[in-house]
């Protein structure tokens, strides 16, 4: 794990940057790290307007796999909106993270008779792989 001063230097740099490929960059470097004094930062980064930040921040907490990622998780993927990949690299650190609400959450959306097929397919398909009932 980085130094403390690491740390603090990367979100500060991420926090001042307006350049799309240095805030993605930063995303992965912290992501990469698998330091949660991440989480907040990245988890800020997933209500983002840009879909690439919001991907690249998903995956980053995807690694970290932190229980205190799970609200904004949930949120992007019950966002019908948002992109089909970006909802399955949430439901996917959903499952990683495995906590009681992260479960109920992608079992939500496995009864919600509205959602994409698609996703509900990647979330039963995951939860089948984990071996977790879904019913």
């Amino acid at each position: 794990m980085p130094a403390a001063n690491e740390v603090y230097r990367l979100i500060d740099e991420l926090d001042g940057s307006a350049d799309l490929q240095d805030r993605i960059a930063l995303i992965i470097r912290m992501g990469a790290s698998g330091d949660p004094r991440y989480v907040t930062t990245l988890v800020a980064c997933c209500r983002e307007a840009n879909p690439d930040v919001r991907r690249h921040a998903i995956e980053a907490l995807y690694s970290i796999r932190s229980g205190r990622a799970v609200d904004v998780l949930l949120e992007r993927l019950h966002d019908k909106n948002e992109q089909t990949a970006i909802r399955k690299k949430a439901a996917d650190a959903l499952m990683l993270i495995r906590t009681y609400s992260a479960i109920e959450g992608l079992r939500d959306r496995l009864r919600d008779l509205g959602e994409d097929k698609v996703i509900q397919k990647h979330i039963s398909d995951a939860m089948g792989r984990a071996r977790i009932l879904y019913g």
